[in-house]
């Protein structure tokens, strides 16, 4: 799924309940908490074979250490 798509979908989810106005300004692609990765976007992983679980295993586990820390914070 791309941005677009995601923002597309909140525009249908926005038309169905009360959101916050600001609400399309929190939507952040899940790379965008990476550290340790420079990817812009998860890739699908069964073009890459064992190795493109493996990659997108260490992208999210890495996003998911940062989302945390920023939703702890």
């Amino acid at each position: 799924m791309f941005a677009e798509d995601i923002l597309k979908a909140y525009n249908v989810w926005k038309a169905r309940g009360n959101f916050s106005p600001d609400a399309d300004k929190k939507v952040k692609l899940m790379c965008s908490y990476c550290k340790k990765h420079n990817d812009k976007f998860v890739p699908d992983p069964y073009y890459g074979g064992a190795q493109g679980f493996e990659k997108v295993l260490d992208l999210l586990e890495d996003a998911c250490e940062s989302l945390l820390d920023s939703v702890t914070a």
